[in-house]
């Protein structure tokens, strides 16, 4: 059974402006057990995961330059390797951004006193028996009405809408949930008031986006199907030739 992420689902179909698609194809494969791959961002996650570990998870919004002293302070005891400290040296803002989007969304849990927060894991057949979407709400509020809450690096812009990948992980939650709502909080670092938006449930738009979903897993199958394209896509993806992976994804090349 092959599984896609809901936070996948935007860049799998080509609706993320900062995560490749193609990188995303190898994530689910991988996952799969198909390939052998792990993105940047996957690489990242874990070593952060293995930085901030335990007792060392910060309590409070941190720095790049607190990043930086962390990491030191963890290679030196042995916790962390150089590879790791160099991923993690090299991508401090990005370490810092989410550690501190995952500390105001605990303050935000505790304070609303939201339930079941990123407890359940729910699903959507995209292909039934082969792939499903699985996702994991941020929780749900004192009324009953489930809550997403997403953190932003800047200010938030309110005369721009909130950002479209967001908006359809929320859209699959509300299919996973079977919810006619979803509560979308967006947060930023500085003080200031969040902005909330209910996003309601389009059954349209949302069989549109499963059937562009399930196109590109028919040629993710069909790719599998076909191992010297197969690995020439892995590579295609390594040197982020995404002209290439576009044409062996489509099956209009052999030899690209």
């Amino acid at each position: 059974m092959w599984q896609v992420y809901a936070s996948e689902f935007a860049s799998l179909i080509g609706r993320h402006p900062y995560r490749s698609r193609h990188e995303t194809i190898l994530t689910i494969l991988a996952r799969a057990k198909v390939v052998k791959y792990k993105s940047t961002e996957t690489q990242i996650n874990e070593a952060t995961k293995q930085l901030y570990a335990g007792a060392n998870k910060p309590k409070v919004i941190i720095s790049d330059k607190d990043v930086a002293v962390d990491i030191q302070r963890a290679v030196a005891s042995g916790k962390l390797d150089s590879t790791a400290a160099n991923l993690l040296q090299k991508h401090a803002h990005q370490v810092a951004r989410k550690t501190n989007g995952q500390v105001i969304e605990e303050q935000i849990v505790k304070q609303d006193k939201i339930r079941d927060n990123n407890k359940k894991a729910y699903t959507l057949a995209l292909i039934p028996n082969k792939v499903i979407v699985i996702g994991r709400i941020d929780g749900q509020q004192q009324d009953g009405k489930y809550i997403e809450i997403k953190m932003r690096n800047k200010p938030i812009d309110l005369t721009i809408a909130p950002p479209d990948y967001d908006i359809i992980q929320c859209r699959l939650y509300m299919a996973m949930l079977q919810s006619p709502s979803i509560l979308l909080r967006e947060e930023c670092p500085a003080p200031g008031v969040p902005r909330l938006t209910v996003l309601t449930s389009d059954e349209k738009t949302l069989e549109v986006m499963k059937c562009v979903a399930i196109d590109t897993l028919d040629q993710m199958m069909q790719l599998v199907s076909n191992q010297s394209n197969l690995s020439k896509y892995q590579q295609a993806v390594a040197q982020k030739q995404w002209s290439v992976c576009d044409a062996l994804l489509l099956g209009s090349v052999s030899n690209p």
